[in-house]
């Protein structure tokens, strides 16, 4: 092998060389700019998923609290109807002494 030969082989594969690495460079950049776009979408999707769940969280409260209101007026609706039912039978026993 000349001294030519070697000369343009080795220009060859520095080349070569010199065009993989850009291109795995700038792949690398672009694999990189992918991946950040996908931690921000992430991390929008956390706090959107965060948001929705604290607004369920506030609403099952509310509709505890309203739940628990009807159970207590019910209640008190209840124990007036039971007085109001018992105070009807004794004076339906009165009557029918």
């Amino acid at each position: 092998m000349t001294i030519e030969a070697f000369t343009i082989t080795v220009f060859v594969v520095c080349v070569i060389s010199i065009a993989l690495c850009a291109f795995f460079y700038f792949r690398c950049v672009d694999l990189e700019c992918k991946v950040d776009v996908a931690q921000e979408s992430k991390d929008a999707l956390r706090e959107s998923m965060s948001n929705i769940n604290r607004y369920l969280q506030q609403q099952l409260e509310r509709v505890k609290k309203e739940k628990h209101e009807q159970r207590k007026k019910l209640t008190a609706e209840i124990h007036v109807l039971r007085t109001q039912l018992h105070q009807l039978r004794k004076e339906q026993q009165k009557q029918d002494n």
